[in-house]
């Protein structure tokens, strides 16, 4: 099988335990480009985190961004594909934390938006590692919910992130509870990430594959955590990476080595470049 799109997990997959990506990494993706394969990365991220990344890679024309929302072409600044929140659906979402600790980042025009003074606060969250990737390419606001009542217009996700374990307990079983048609994912730091149930990690690939005119068996998809389900699900190859959560491992067709030891390029080198 040839395959022609390679769908990469960033957090925990492409990137490093530090969030790095190495030099391996970069230029196995670049050989798979060159070699005229369509890399994209699929990722829980806006478009404003992957500037500095997607800068690596000249030939990178896609990236499918906050877990399927929209695809972003790199080159035309534009969207392939979108599907935002409903307001009243966010309205709700954003009620289900009154009386809770907790760090919200809502997606506005390609960007993550959280309360100025959570930033200094991220360690507490499990984000001490992205203060700097926050305080540069996020949107931050001085009343979060001033900034969401004056956008006015369907956001693309809501991120929750929790200090208290049993505070996101609370809050998840109260979000099910209210039968949102929404997709309700954990992408690192124990977090709830909301998006509206006509996106996923699936239906962006599906929307550039379609795009593209390339078949799902045409496709390699690598991940390692629950977000990452539906585009493994979806891909003609799902691979796991050695530190992949063990429901990611069970439905993966195979397995490459963790994001400590560049598995990204192992999988490029033994599937794409062999």
């Amino acid at each position: 099988m040839t395959y022609k799109v390679l769908a990469l997990d960033l957090d925990g997959t492409t990137l490093a335990p530090d969030t790095s990506m190495t030099e391996a990494t970069k230029n196995g993706i670049n050989r798979a480009l060159e070699a005229g394969v369509t890399v994209v990365f699929c990722t829980g991220r806006c478009k404003d985190e992957l500037h500095e990344l997607v800068a690596n890679f000249p030939k990178m024309r896609y990236a499918v961004c906050e877990n399927g929302v929209y695809v972003w072409d790199v080159v035309t600044d534009s969207y392939v594909d979108y599907r935002g929140l409903d307001r009243q659906v966010s309205d709700r979402i954003l009620a289900a934390m009154q009386g809770y600790d907790v760090l919200i980042q809502i997606g506005m025009g390609g960007k993550y938006y959280l309360q100025e003074d959570y930033l200094e606060r991220v360690w507490e969250f499990g984000l001490g590692e992205y203060h700097d990737l926050l305080a540069e390419t996020g949107g931050i606001a001085p009343d979060l919910m001033e900034a969401y009542q004056n956008y006015g217009k369907p956001v693309s996700k809501v991120n929750f992130y929790f200090n208290n374990k049993s505070d996101r307990s609370e809050v998840f079983r109260a979000l099910e509870k209210e039968q949102l048609p929404i997709f309700l994912l954990s992408g690192l730091a124990d977090n709830i990430e909301m998006t509206s149930t006509s996106a996923g990690k699936d239906v962006g690939l599906r929307a550039l594959c379609d795009h593209l005119g390339v078949k799902a068996e045409e496709v390699i998809a690598i991940g390692d955590n629950l977000n990452d389900l539906s585009m493994l699900k979806f891909a003609g190859l799902s691979i796991a990476m050695g530190n992949a959560r063990a429901e990611v491992k069970e439905i993966c067709d195979v397995e490459t080595l963790d994001n400590r030891h560049d598995g990204v390029a192992a999988a490029i080198e033994k599937y794409i470049l062999r």
